[in-house]
């Protein structure tokens, strides 16, 4: 139903740098021609374009005879946020189960609202929850260095580590110079539009909207300013890149840039931003973010008459009762443990077992040591007096702390009259 049908992947940079996203399912990289592997490397880093890739057993399958073993393909893999396996087959093949799995989100999934299908969090996770999952995936080695994880495949039986606890990756994401690229472990989302055509269309509008920053966001045909996301929890650090170019348009050569800061107070304090060794023009740096409100990042361009790239971040305070609002077990257990208590996940059998061991006539019928009564120390104090308190004084000692203030005040006012100061 497009209106204009591509025929081929663009060959020029004037053709290319006419997109802003590059959404590829399943492709077969080896039917691209070499200036176009590098076209689209240098599209993503340089100029800040996002690119989204879907895995697939088609032109996938296995590492041998697949795009992935092939050694022309070094710029591409590099993209990927992800590492392939490229020797042993038997562990690259897609799986696919014979039941749908959930997917498995990550803390830095739950917060990234590019991912959302609701309003809010607590909306979000309500609805991927109705979503019965994905049957297959493609299996890699692992995230790369300074890849974000936002879900995994759910299926235990394919876990690995210790106890089953690296499940496999399904979403993932990175920073490539001045652009994005996200990975997603299959092309099953259309699977969405069974719970809703709404979730289907809001999850590929936020996702490429997000992908595509570094290309919607230009403030300056010399650079771009680029933050992980848009909204952080206080206490977080986020991590800024600026893509920057000279006067000539070529890859800006400098140790570092400065950038301003205005926190939400008002103050304003200076951060180094990192020349990146990988990609020349790149700088990266970190912002710790300690206040609730809206941070505001600016950069002045060097070399130009006070142009400034800027960037706003909301910082909130998190409301972990709501995002989180299944009880933890295993922490309320530690706690317990450590602070020398017991933890219950059954009410009724704390009270079942404080009635099996006290009865009301201060009898026993054997009740077990782990049980909540015997569990709360006796803090029982006996006071002895020697003598009994004078009824007097225990009735009366408001009236004779009454007529002690008046005797005083009485005497304050004589004094003051016989020596005149009154």
């Amino acid at each position: 139903d497009a209106a204009a049908v591509l025929d081929d992947f663009p060959a020029t940079r004037e053709a290319m740098f006419k997109y802003d996203c590059v959404v590829a399912l399943d492709p077969d990289w080896r039917a691209f021609a070499d200036g176009q592997l590098q076209l689209l490397e240098s599209w993503v880093a340089e100029q800040g374009g996002g690119l989204v890739v879907a895995a697939g057993a088609v032109h996938m399958g296995n590492p041998v005879d697949s795009w992935i073993g092939d050694e022309r393909m070094d710029a591409v893999r590099a993209l990927y946020p992800v590492t392939f396996h490229r020797r042993f087959a038997l562990q690259a093949r897609s799986h696919s189960a014979k039941e749908p799995w959930p997917l498995s989100f990550s803390r830095e999934g739950l917060q990234a609202e590019f991912l959302w299908l609701g309003d809010d969090s607590a909306a979000s996770q309500a609805a991927w929850a109705d979503f019965p999952g994905v049957y297959s995936y493609y299996p890699v080695a692992g995230a790369k260095p300074g890849a974000t994880v936002f879900a995994r495949f759910s299926d235990p039986a394919v876990a690995t580590g210790a106890g089953g606890e690296d499940k496999p990756v399904y979403f993932a994401g990175q920073f490539f110079g001045s652009g994005r690229v996200f990975y997603m472990g299959s092309s099953e989302m259309w699977r969405l539009r069974r719970v809703d055509e709404v979730f289907f269309e809001q999850f590929h509008t936020k996702l490429i909207r997000h992908i595509s920053q570094g290309r919607l966001l230009r403030g300056s045909s010399r650079g771009t300013l680029t933050v992980a996301r848009d909204r952080y929890v206080l206490g977080n650090t986020a991590e800024v890149r600026a893509r920057l170019t000279d006067s000539q348009l070529k890859p800006l050569e400098a140790a570092h840039v400065a950038l301003e800061v205005v926190s939400p107070d008002g103050t304003t304090a200076t951060v180094l931003l990192e020349s990146d060794p990988r990609r020349a023009g790149t700088f990266v740096g970190r912002v710790p973010l300690l206040l609730e409100g809206v941070y505001r990042f600016e950069l002045p361009l060097p070399e130009s008459d006070n142009v400034r790239l800027t960037r706003r971040v909301q910082v909130k305070i998190p409301d972990l009762e709501r995002q989180y609002s299944q009880r933890n077990d295993a922490l309320l257990s530690k706690i317990a443990k450590q602070t020398g208590g017991r933890y219950y996940t059954d009410l009724q059998e704390a009270l079942r077992a404080v009635s099996a061991v006290g009865l009301p006539d201060g009898n026993s019928n054997g009740g077990r040591s782990g049980s909540l009564l015997a569990e709360l120390k006796d803090r029982t104090k006996t006071i002895v007096l020697t003598a009994a308190p004078h009824r007097l004084w225990r009735e009366n000692w408001l009236l004779g702390a009454m007529i002690l203030i008046c005797g005083l005040l009485s005497a304050e006012w004589l004094i003051r009259r016989l020596v005149k100061l009154a």
